[in-house]
């Protein structure tokens, strides 16, 4: 069995490589947005947990097949493909599950003494302070406990690996798997909804087509602020109703032209009409009087942040360089490569690990470091190499950067093939006799691996 290394001749997109780079973590999400999560809590995939989904570990699985292969791995190839889920399950930096207790009403915690010998309260780590939708309660022992969206989260003692749900199991219908949910908190109208913007690094306020919402933040009125300047795309009012009534922190206010307009905690509300796609924030920097109506963010390390190029939209990165994966090629059904193309199954990278890359590897790939002290937060957890390097993984892959990208705008690693060729014709070598014949799930045995970006 031979490797033979290509490079994709084609694009998906003729454009130019023209890549703006955002400040930081990212300019729309500001270090005065909230955390999705708190240090030491992960986002997982909900398609990861398997079992019945009324209670939340089947992830996104859309109408079941009766006549699809059973799979050994829950989690991998739901229904012959891999879509990028709505729904995450809260965890800790190991990627077991965090629980919530329905007897835990507020002001009140049920789960005491006996109880909390399998279901651990979530201690509150040194330093730790309430954001966004989580709070800390003080149990009756004086512990700290972090709480989400009002309910207590806890450990389970028999979840002792990664992605296991035991205490559904063991702790009856009154335990449930802590998710992560948003929209459900805010009251809204009904014509303005909650998105993850990949591009911004968090959720951001959409219209009804999608597409961001900002703020007008100036003094004087909208309008005076780009009347001094000639305006290529413009920011345009969201238009309310005239009979329009307040919804929690929306409200309505009357413009100059006699037009109502929604308001976002006393702010007017636009568009920007360089967004072109569900997700862009090309507004922000435009003007400093409007900003992105950013919800919460997502956590990265310190030197990690995005970048977005035009033709291949947002892409993660370390130092403002590219941050790349490696890769399967069976379970892309929406591509790669393109903006707004699959991440990758994390399923995937989890299976692939560090192991993929081995010493012939890393003459040309680096591995991206994890400081000592470092934990997993967010979509960012840890893996350990076989020397005992701790390596970032980034949505399920270890992530790595490239020695030939010179400049923030490269992406010279993007699309490497390694494709494995039979010198036996009569040998198959996506026939690994697994269900589906899914060479994937082997990992550093798959017939075609590639190196992509890493991508929000």
């Amino acid at each position: 069995m031979n490797v033979m290394t290509f490079k994709q001749a084609c694009s998906a997109i003729a454009i130019a490589s023209v890549a703006m780079l955002y400040t930081g973590q990212s300019q729309a999400a500001s270090a005065e947005v909230p955390l999705i999560t708190p240090v030491g809590v992960t986002l997982q995939d909900a398609s990861l947990f398997g079992g019945n989904r009324e209670r939340g570990e089947g992830g996104e699985r859309g109408e079941k097949d009766p006549n699809a292969p059973k799979l050994k791995t829950p989690g991998f190839f739901p229904n012959g493909g891999f879509r990028r889920s709505e729904r995450f399950v809260l965890a800790d930096d190991q990627a077991r599950p965090l629980y919530v207790f329905e007897d835990d009403t507020a002001g009140k915690i049920a789960c005491v003494d006996a109880c909390t010998q399998q279901f651990q309260p979530f201690a509150v780590s040194s330093g730790g302070k309430a954001s966004g939708q989580w709070t800390i309660v003080t149990r009756p022992d004086k512990i700290k406990q972090w709480a989400y969206r009002g309910k207590p989260v806890y450990h389970f003692a028999g979840d002792t690996e990664a992605l296991q749900t035991n205490g559904l199991k063991a702790g009856g219908p009154k335990w449930q798997t802590a998710k992560f949910e948003l929209a459900g908190d805010i009251k809204r109208p009904p014509v303005i909804g909650v998105e993850e913007s990949r591009n911004g690094g968090g959720y951001v306020l959409v219209d009804h087509s999608e597409m961001t919402l900002y703020t007008f933040n100036g003094k004087g009125t909208p309008k005076q602020a780009c009347a001094t300047t000639a305006c290529l795309h413009r920011f345009m009012p969201v238009v309310a109703p005239e009979v329009a009534s307040a919804v929690g922190d929306f409200g309505t206010v009357v413009g100059a032209d006699g037009v109502t307009q929604w308001t976002y905690k006393g702010k007017p509300l636009f568009t920007y009409t360089g967004d072109l796609t569900a997700g862009d924030v090309f507004g922000i920097g435009v003007n400093k009087d409007y900003e992105a109506t950013m919800l919460v963010r997502h956590w990265m390390p310190p030197e990690a942040g995005l970048k977005f190029d035009l033709a291949r939209g947002p892409i993660v990165t370390k130092d403002k360089m590219t941050l790349y994966r490696l890769d399967t090629s069976f379970h892309q059904p929406d591509g790669h490569g393109i903006p707004n193309s699959a991440p990758g199954n994390p399923a995937v990278g989890r299976a692939m690990g560090t192991a993929s890359c081995d010493d012939e590897c890393l003459k040309t790939w680096q591995p991206y470091v994890a400081p000592k002290g470092a934990v997993g937060t967010g979509y960012w957890e840890i893996m350990t190499r076989k020397n005992g390097t701790r390596q970032w993984a980034f949505r399920g892959f270890a992530m790595y950067t490239y020695p030939g990208d010179k400049t923030p705008t490269d992406r010279a690693g993007a699309d490497t093939y390694e494709v494995l060729v039979s010198d036996d014709l009569t040998h198959d070598v996506y026939d690994d006799n697994n269900e589906y014949g899914r060479a994937a799930v082997r990992g550093a045995n798959a017939a075609a691996r590639f190196w992509g970006y890493a991508e929000p």
